[in-house]
């Protein structure tokens, strides 16, 4: 069963969902463990990430089926994802001029990305995901995407007849607004706390960064649920959620 909520909350959550593919250890199986204070803090058995900064081999599957792999670039400048048929490359402001390109197959969008640099640390994170972010699709141009990020709120959305069209790029139905709602120490550094995402049809989302872990509880339209665990550990990572999906990475 496909978890619903990442469809539609998957631009907003880009950064933390990619960040959180990164995960660990041997490739063969699941290697994540729940801490001992009942989920409610970090992993204190194993050695917390640093940086999440490299090149990272991820393999992911629901129990029993055919493991997808894929491998994330991290660099403070920098973000590239390829699984499966897919691909996405970020470059955040700096230098050269910031940079979005989709790829599906043969198909290659790239698309026209604006970023207003703002000063938001993340942590074991290095990418600038701080400001504001709007991204058009020269090939569509009454379709308009935004972000923000901001040590207290986030939030994204597309305008146009078809928000899902950006690019080829999944989208989101409706803009999302995010607000953080209790701070804690993290390795995440200013997204330390709980997170509580909304939109007008339904779909919510609180995501936990506490130390070393990230827990997502997602719900869609009050009906269908789902979680996800994610560990990071120094070079190693491994995730879970309760649809019997798991992932583990190891960086290079």
């Amino acid at each position: 069963m496909e978890v619903p909520l990442l469809r539609s909350h998957e631009l907003v959550l880009q950064p933390f969902f990619l960040a959180a593919c990164v995960f660990v250890s041997g490739c063969g199986g699941s290697v994540h463990e729940e801490p001992s204070d009942g989920g409610k803090g970090g992993d204190t058995s194993v050695t917390p990430a640093t940086s999440l900064e490299g090149t990272w081999d991820v393999i992911g599957a629901v129990s029993g089926g055919t493991p997808t792999t894929g491998v994330i670039v991290i660099a403070p400048d920098h973000l590239a994802v390829t699984f499966g048929k897919g691909s996405l490359e970020f470059r955040a402001a700096g230098a050269a001029p910031s940079s979005l390109i989709w790829t599906e197959r043969s198909l290659v969008e790239p698309l026209t990305l604006a970023q207003t640099p703002a000063t938001v640390d993340l942590g074991v994170i290095p990418l600038a995901l701080g400001g504001h972010f709007d991204i058009t699709d020269p090939a569509r141009p009454t379709v308009h995407c935004t972000g923000d990020l901001t040590t207290s709120s986030a939030n994204a959305g597309c305008l146009g007849t078809h928000p899902s069209s950006l690019g080829g790029m999944p989208g989101l139905e409706d803009r999302i607004v995010g607000v953080r709602t209790t701070a804690a120490a993290s390795r995440f550094g200013a997204l330390g706390g709980t997170w509580t995402f909304d939109n007008s049809v339904g779909h919510h989302c609180d995501v936990s960064f506490i130390d070393n872990k990230v827990t997502l509880d997602l719900s869609f339209k009050g009906k269908d649920t789902g979680t996800m665990t994610i560990l990071f550990a120094d070079g190693l990572a491994s995730g879970v959620t309760d649809h019997g999906v798991e992932f583990t990475a190891r960086r290079r």
